[in-house]
């Protein structure tokens, strides 16, 4: 399925780009002949034991890119199961997945190997898991010279083989790992394919988080139409102004994002930029805002929108074209039509079909969602049935609304769980590790929604007994920091209210919609600017976080206030036209205070802020001192087809090879 059909589109397509960077292409060939590298390595390297080849994890623990594809390729070729490790992840949280996947080998590249041997160790120690090897990426391609021999662990279909483990927030207070077959994951993406013409000639985004479902729609429905996928870190050093840019640069054909990346991108988007080679712009991972309609129609005349709809369970089960119509049409966003193969039913409490314009809960009746959670039978058994009449049947815990056309609008979740940018939050997961602090009596987690329509997490603290709240022996800084040893920051709350008790409801269960609004989002105390730039800092992070400017101060933490990494991207394109200076992201991380930022800009220890001359097109090119340092080492090693450089150059930085211009 997944393998046979690349490998065919590998052989067909060999010499045309498969994924593209800013530094550079990888055709077909080159990235079938590095998975199968790395395959062998894997397969060399996986340790012997027990564990039947259908439960034989591998972790990959790499940062967004060329790598991350290789990487899941490599493990399929093996028949392994791959599992993402996003390498921005807690340590400890990283730990847990680990350690519930049974990762026995983890595939790390040079930018990650330090945190793999860290990891592994911990692991041996501490969690009794018996050993984790690493291997490097790096290292297992280059050194092989069979990597031209397609490899296959396997007879007849692979359609039942298990692809991956995603893991998501689980109810438990523990990550949920859903496994997915190989002939679900071609499903969904042949189904992608299909629905949106993609041909190879096609460019598309792919800037989803690795752990993300998103991330499996993007990577398998580009490397298996022949398109070219065009990965980009949108937690790099570039601010979204730059993004849609780069978008223009690399002739984008295909977008895809959650709605809140795709919100701050219509933000950025400046007045003269033009995007003709875009067709498509797909928002999916959570509720798209109405309120986005009229602009994207607006910047994007010629581009058509489309709402997918899907869990990590099932990938894809709706698509739909949004703002067709005129009038109410564009008020109304429904999930769309089901794709071929999908049924979508609306259910009340008995089980029964709703009526038109009633609300109920969405259920997926598909042959193609995953076969449960890995390792737990009890979430699997509540969440996956196997009706004798309809087959295999999700329950979601989405409730929608019926529309008299047969179209269903999402209205919410039956349970606490909550989409924040795009990833799937159980309120009960954080709530059990808040209730693990020693200071901590209870905690209750709620999302509150701002004007912009984005989802906050707000967390409710009940003090233990002789403990003073909010600056005295239990505070808001302390807490966020405690929480980000285990949970990625998307989890950590954004407000903190502390309260003498929780209100409850008749049957005990705490009352979240009697909780009182978040009135406390920092507990630094107010220092107000000294000089005309730290106030126009401060009036940035004002309108950026939506909060009075009397909160934040020059000591006041951004992250702290309710700040994120798409706010970062934010505040340092309005600094860079403000200040005509760049300030990185990591030094908005490293010192998130006004009063750092504001040395940083007065210091100019960034360089300025230039823009870019387009230079006319030449039949040859300079050399990069990247590439200068490959050019030798192929000549230390001409056989080795690891460095693939053209073989008629020179160091004198001229290229006189055909096939290398662009």
């Amino acid at each position: 399925m997944i393998i046979e059909t690349f490998e065919k589109i590998a052989i067909e397509l060999k010499n045309k780009g498969a994924l593209e960077t800013r530094d550079g292409e990888i055709t077909y060939g080159e990235l079938n002949d590095k998975a199968n590298a790395l395959g062998y390595g894997i397969i060399k390297s996986y340790p012997s034991n027990d564990v039947s080849e259908d439960e034989q994890t591998v972790g990959l623990l790499l940062d967004n890119g060329v790598d991350q594809v290789m990487g899941i390729l490599g493990v399929l070729k093996a028949g392994k199961i791959y599992v993402p490790l996003d390498p921005s992840y807690p340590k400890e949280r990283l730990l847990k997945i680990m350690g519930n996947a049974g990762i026995k080998l983890m595939v790390c590249n040079a930018a990650t190997l330090s945190l793999g041997e860290e990891l592994t160790e911990i692991l041996g120690k501490e969690y009794n898991h018996g050993g984790t090897g690493i291997i490097s990426l790096e290292r297992e391609i280059e050194s092989r010279d069979n990597i031209g021999e397609n490899l296959r662990r396997w007879d007849g279909s692979s359609e039942n083989r298990p692809a991956y483990i995603l893991y998501t927030s689980g109810s438990t207070g523990e990550p949920k790992g859903v496994r997915q077959t190989c002939g679900n994951v071609y499903f969904y993406a042949k189904s992608y394919i299909d629905w949106l013409g993609i041909k190879p000639e096609d460019r598309m985004t792919y800037l989803t988080a690795f752990s993300h479902d998103g991330a499996v729609v993007d990577i398998f429905s580009g490397i298996l139409s022949g398109a070219v996928l065009c990965p980009l870190n949108i937690k790099g050093e570039w601010g979204m102004e730059e993004i849609a840019r780069w978008m223009i640069d690399m002739k984008i054909t295909i977008y895809h994002s959650v709605a809140t990346v795709f919100h701050y991108l219509l933000e950025s988007i400046r007045r003269g930029m033009e995007f003709p080679m875009l067709k498509y712009i797909v928002i999916g991972g959570e509720k798209f805002r109405s309120a986005d309609m009229k602009p994207a129609k607006t910047l994007f005349r010629d581009t058509k929108l489309v709402h997918l709809y899907g869990q990590t369970e099932s990938s894809v089960n709706t698509m739909g074209f949004l703002g067709e119509g005129e009038g109410k049409e564009f008020e109304r966003i429904t999930l769309g039509d089901p794709i071929e193969g999908v049924q979508l039913l609306v259910l009340n409490e008995e089980g029964e079909e709703v009526n038109a314009l009633e609300v109920g809960e969405i259920f997926v009746v598909c042959g193609h969602i995953a076969r449960g959670y890995w390792k737990n039978s009890e979430a699997t058994k509540k969440a996956f049935l196997n009706d004798e009449e309809l087959g295999l049947v999700y329950r979601t815990g989405d409730l929608g609304r019926l529309g008299v056309d047969g179209r269903i609008e999402f209205v919410g979740r039956k349970d606490h769980q909550l989409k924040i940018r795009g990833f799937r939050v159980e309120a009960e997961e954080i709530e059990e590790i808040l209730g693990l602090h020693e200071k901590v009596k209870e905690g209750v987690v709620k999302g509150v929604e701002d004007k912009r329509g984005e989802i906050h997490l707000s967390a409710n603290i009940v003090p233990k007994d002789g403990m003073e709240a909010s600056g005295g022996t239990l505070g808001i800084n302390e807490l966020k920091a405690y929480l980000g040893k285990y949970l990625p920051d998307y989890m950590i709350p954004s407000y903190f209210t502390f309260l003498t008790e929780i209100p409850r409801t008749v049957s005990g269960k705490p009352d979240r919609n009697g909780l009182q609004e978040p009135d406390q989002i920092g507990e630094s105390i107010y220092i107000a600017p000294r000089n005309e730039i730290e106030e126009k800092l401060e009036r940035m992070w004002s309108e950026i976080l939506d909060i009075p400017k009397d909160k934040i101060g020059i000591e006041g933490n951004f992250f702290n206030l309710g700040g994120h990494s798409l706010k970062a991207i934010t505040l340092i394109a309005q600094i860079r036209k403000e200040f005509n200076v760049d300030i990185s992201l990591v030094n908005i991380f490293n010192k998130p205070f006004i009063r750092a930022i504001s040395e940083l800009i007065l210091r100019g220890e960034k360089t300025q802020y230039i823009e870019l001359e387009k230079v006319e097109k030449r039949d040859f090119y300079p050399l990069s001192f990247n590439q200068q340092r490959i050019f030798v080492l192929h000549q230390l090693n001409p056989g080795s087809p690891a460095y693939n450089m053209p073989q008629r150059f020179s160091l004198d930085g001229v290229i006189d090879v055909q096939g290398v211009e662009r």
